[in-house]
């Protein structure tokens, strides 16, 4: 329970950025740029839905999800726990960020796929197949190899 909590502490729910029948959420945060210090807000996804929201999974394609551009030229990205679910090929797929423990990307993967898997009724059996990447800091890029690769691939 004190490890959800703490969860919950670094990464608070969304505000209110979807209606109740969406997958796809995200939040607006501010930020530094670590170059020149000047104030940037960001949209922080923490699920996307391919189906759903088209652009913003070509962003999550294309590396450029979680992240924003400075007005001094740097690129600032954040890596944070992201489920992403492509119905079309049934395979949901979680960034599990390598500087979180093992047991706080539990508990967001598990967080984040109660939402999804509170959407279908009865859940699709596919649903139960969540294919975990862990990536560092700077590797955002692997995330985004990864899905391009095994989009198309259902698991079954």
């Amino acid at each position: 329970m004190a490890l959800f909590g703490l969860f919950k502490k670094k990464f608070p729910p969304p505000p209110a950025r979807a209606s109740v029948n969406t997958v796809t959420r995200f939040r607006l945060v501010q930020t530094k740029c670590p170059t020149c210090g000047a104030l940037i807000e960001m949209k922080i996804y923490d699920t996307v839905d391919a189906a759903e929201d088209g652009p913003a999974f070509l962003r999550l394609l294309e590396a450029r999800l979680n992240s924003s551009a400075c007005s001094c030229g740097r690129l600032i990205s954040a890596v944070c726990p992201l489920l992403v679910h492509v119905p079309e090929s049934q395979r949901v797929f979680f960034l599990a960020p390598g500087k979180m423990s093992e047991s706080d990307q539990n508990a967001a993967a598990d967080q984040l796929m109660h939402r999804l898997l509170a959407r279908y009724h009865p859940p699709p059996p596919y649903l139960t197949n969540l294919d975990v990447v862990e990536v560092d800091d700077h590797e955002y890029e692997a995330f985004a190899e990864y899905i391009r690769k095994n989009q198309r691939r259902p698991l079954i």
